[in-house]
């Protein structure tokens, strides 16, 4: 629950690396041995550091009584996230004994920990690459010798009870031939990056096959496999086999792994412009809370579009703070210009999720998160309705209306339908608003069309 005071340059680099349509396969390659891959460039050397971030920047247990219990916690963590996020497959449990349900080993799980072992948190001052990135003081994981340590299966999971050696290596059901591991320059041992063009390899079996599905869940609400996090026997089977398999083959060697072109492939097919039929299922999906917050200051106008930089402290209802017990983890909001930029900038900290976006089904910020879990109950209308945000968006947006349209009622409300809704009213909603208008003041009126069901469940 500590702060990572330069998270936001990993988040930044991920954002410009889909707006940039960075090919897929170096995205993995970067995320997991950024600070391995060769470049002539000390700025470009200083940036992939920061590309991998994604191994860096997972919860950490600081109460472990051991160094050694600590650092396979760590390790642990990268594993499993790498694994799910990229191969849809659990392998977690391996970590104690073989797993139950899965083709996978302790000896497959401690050969990935082999892989991982070698990345170090510097613990006196700063080390020569991180010392690259001027002006900060954040420590980072990196490989600090090219001599790795000796890797052993750990009986029952104990840090007390080595076992059986064992070498870096891929579970043993994916390969045929144990991809290698060379070492890239002086002073590491290329493991990761190793690891990071096997993943990355179009003869990998599973990375195409796994994105692909997110990217069709997004789309449709549900992906072909409709487990993302877990391709494995335990995991939901393909409901459309063939098509998956085209789609992975497609991305891989047509669109040569282009995120953009795989959503223009999906979005321009018969399957998603087709109409619904009576016997379709019909999957209203709400917007995500950031959504849903995003689309409330872009309506009332307030919307800051101010991209990158340090990530904006929100203010924390009082309620909250004073039911934290950590007190001294609460922050000092940001400038209001600053709160209004988008969700995707706002500040996380894991021990104190911001009440709104708790309640509204935020993602899960600990593990590895395939689809948010989306509930309905009480607490996220009366957010909706009655929270501070809320009423500060309905002041902005009736003040927004009176702007644009004047004192004419109609056009008001015409005005706001188009703004808040992408449509025009119909007669009868124009009826029933004006008539709402006459006893209620144009904010309430605001604050209801934001609370209107088509304003968070668009079609």
């Amino acid at each position: 629950n500590f702060f990572y005071p330069h998270a936001w340059r990993y988040r930044d680099y991920v954002i410009a690396a889909f707006n940039d349509d960075k090919p897929y396969d170096e995205f993995i390659k970067e995320q997991l041995a950024g600070d391995l891959m060769k470049t002539d460039d000390p700025q470009r050397k200083a940036a992939r550091i920061i590309d991998a971030g994604f191994v860096a920047l997972g919860p950490k247990t600081v109460n472990e009584r051991t160094g050694l219990r600590f650092e396979l916690d760590v390790v642990d963590e990268q594993i499993s996230n790498t694994v799910q996020a990229f191969l849809g497959l659990t392998i977690g449990c391996a970590r104690c004994h073989d797993h139950k349900f899965e083709p996978l080993s302790m000896h497959d799980y401690y050969s990935l920990v082999a892989i991982f072992n070698p990345l170090t948190r510097p613990r006196e001052g700063r080390t020569e690459l991180t010392r690259t990135i001027e002006g900060t003081n954040v420590y980072a994981w990196q490989e600090l010798s090219a001599d790795a340590p000796a890797t052993h299966i750990m009986l029952r999971g104990s840090a007390t009870r080595p076992g059986e050696r064992v070498e870096p290596a891929v579970p043993a059901i994916l390969v045929e031939q144990q991809p290698e591991f060379p070492v890239t320059e002086k002073g590491t041992t290329g493991r990761r990056l190793g690891l990071a063009r096997w993943i990355a390899d179009e003869r990998n079996p599973l990375t195409a096959r796994v994105i692909v599905n997110r990217v069709w869940q997004q789309h449709f609400g549900e992906g072909l496999v409709s487990t993302a996090n877990d391709f494995g026997l335990m995991g939901a089977k393909s409901a459309h086999p063939e098509l998956h398999d085209f789609l992975a083959h497609w991305f891989m060697h047509d669109a040569q792994w282009s995120l953009k072109e795989l959503h223009r492939l999906i979005l321009t097919s018969r399957a998603w412009q087709s109409r619904k039929t009576a016997d379709s299922p019909i999957r209203y999906r709400r917007l995500e809370v950031e959504a849903i917050r995003d689309s409330m200051l872009a309506v009332s106008g307030r919307l800051n579009s101010k991209r990158f930089g340090p990530a904006f402290r929100p203010a924390i209802p009082l309620a909250a703070i004073e039911a934290n017990t950590d007190k001294e983890s609460v922050w000092k909001a940001s400038a209001e210009s600053e709160t209004s930029r988008r969700s995707v900038y706002v500040f996380a900290k894991r021990g104190l999720i911001v009440p709104m976006f708790e309640t509204l089904d935020m993602a899960d910020t600990v593990c590895s998160c395939p689809q948010r879990q989306v509930t309905t109950v009480a607490p996220q209308a009366l957010t909706l309705f009655n929270s501070e945000f809320t009423q500060q968006q309905s002041h902005a947006f009736a003040q927004r209306l009176r702007n644009e349209a004047g004192d004419d009622t109609e056009q008001q409300i015409r005005r706001a339908w188009r703004l808040a809704l992408c449509r025009e009213p119909t007669a009868v909603e124009q009826a029933k608003m004006e008539a709402f208008l006459n006893d209620e003041s144009l904010e309430e009126v605001c604050r209801v069309i934001m609370n209107l069901n088509e304003f968070v469940y668009p079609e």
